[in-house]
């Protein structure tokens, strides 16, 4: 067993004899084993354990166990007590989900304090199985098949290789003692069915079915990586960022093998279900404008592109820009303004983020806004006025864009619609003498 746990932490760089590590220890059988082979292998540890006061004095007994175990083995010891039915409460949390939320924000705290590189967890090959199998009735995707990872961030388990029988049976040549749960026992939880019932089951037809399905998970973890790669590589040809979204080029994708898998973990990151992208896949060829929702974000297809944005309350505020104000903060954007004489050699660059007024013809203070229905102004070049509506359509600018179009007023004038065009009434003429210009910087999402 011991050669076997050095060989798994060696082919999987889990870390080095020189790394500190900080052990999760509960008291069950899992973590006091890998306890027992870490101690032999010579690694330096403290170890951690959280009481969470969900079985009264059996916790405590726990707790106490723990305790000793650690100072026989002479090893430093620190251990937390957590509220945890009152944590969930406020958090709206189930029971396990909070308890999973306290560990490990303890466990990361205490290892940035004690500058320790590693968390290091007993996750087996039974628990690795309960997993895929939970994932794969609830449905999942590449990530799910892969289970339990034998390192993610700061998070190690070297005792994936490892079957409960091996377990059991290391601790019982050795003569461990530690505490079992009682709740373990029980199938009202989904992972305790799959443990105490279904995988009996599969090993009637595979007796070693964790040991199987291990390798079949370091196969997929493989694959999943090799696709990963090249998903990253076809992301940086597709996939252009703004100060307003995300645009993702989905044309060129129809060409690939296997697009709509593609566009999937594309869109994943995104919050996007498979089923929403199957139907987004399938409006690909359709007129544009149809908008998807996930949790954060929106997405609506624009041409050749998907326009992704994030879903965000309504920007109510209108800001007020005096004549001597020299800048401007909003949640997305910084504008920059300056106001200086006319020259006769005075250049317009040529950006819609940048725009040159007769600053005569302003009225101060301005007022920068968020554009609303029934907004007309008269475009530069044009006699007679315009919907700013129309005119955004005009521009074909993506319905998940359009509310986040601001303008800038000189009393009840628009005058810029801001990185699009200036009013007709604001335009510089040879009898302009003093120019207001402003710069829109954009900050990314």
């Amino acid at each position: 067993m011991l050669a076997k746990f050095k060989n798994y932490i060696f082919e999987n760089q889990l870390f080095t004899s020189e790394d500190k590590l900080i052990l999760a220890l509960s008291g069950g059988i899992d973590s006091v084993v890998l306890l027992h082979l870490l101690h032999r292998a010579g690694y330096q540890i403290l170890t951690a354990h959280c009481n969470f006061n969900l079985r009264g004095e059996e916790s405590d007994l726990d707790e106490e166990l723990a305790c000793k175990l650690t100072m026989d083995f002479q090893i430093p010891f620190f251990c937390r007590h957590f509220d945890t039915k009152n944590y969930a409460k406020a958090h709206h949390l189930s029971i396990q989900v909070a308890a999973r939320r306290l560990r490990y924000n303890w466990f990361e705290r205490l290892r940035k304090a004690n500058d320790y590189q590693w968390i290091v967890t007993a996750h087996h090959a039974d628990d690795n199985a309960e997993t895929i199998l939970y994932h794969l009735t609830k449905g999942t995707g590449v990530a799910g098949l892969h289970g339990i990872l034998p390192k993610n961030k700061k998070i190690v388990r070297p005792l994936l290789f490892a079957t409960k029988t091996e377990i059991l049976t290391y601790a019982q040549r050795h003569q461990l003692t530690w505490r079992e749960d009682a709740s373990n026992a029980s199938d009202k939880y989904n992972r305790n069915h799959l443990r105490l019932n279904v995988i009996p089951e599969l090993r009637k037809i595979n007796p070693n079915f964790e040991k199987t399905l291990l390798q079949s998970t370091e196969k997929v973890l493989a694959v999943e990586r090799v696709f990963r790669n090249q998903l990253h590589t076809l992301e940086k040809k597709l996939v252009h960022q703004t100060s307003e979204a995300i645009f993702l080029n989905f044309r060129p994708l129809l060409h690939l093998q296997e697009p709509l898998i593609q566009l999937f973990y594309l869109l994943e990151k995104y919050q996007f279900s498979y089923l929403q992208v199957k139907t987004i896949f399938g409006l690909l060829e359709e007129e544009a404008g149809k908008k998807f929702e996930s949790e954060n974000y929106i997405l609506v297809k624009d041409r050749d592109f998907l326009v992704i944005t994030l879903q965000k309350q309504e920007n109510t505020i209108n800001y007020q820009i005096k004549a001597e104000q020299t800048c401007l903060n909003t949640d997305n954007h910084n504008f920059i303004f300056q106001k200086f004489p006319r020259k006769d050699n005075l250049k317009i660059p040529n950006s819609s983020e940048i725009a040159y007024l007769d600053a005569g013809k302003l009225i101060f203070p301005l007022t920068l806004r968020k554009w609303k229905a029934g907004d007309r102004f008269q475009p530069l070049g044009m006699k007679g006025m315009k919907k700013i509506s129309d005119f955004l359509n005009e521009q074909k600018i993506p319905v998940n864009l359009k509310n986040n179009v601001w303008v800038l007023c000189s009393k009840a004038e628009i005058v810029w619609v801001v990185g699009f065009r200036l009013s007709e009434k604001v335009k510089i003429t040879t009898k302009s003498t003093q120019i207001f210009r402003i710069e829109k910087q954009n900050i990314k999402i």
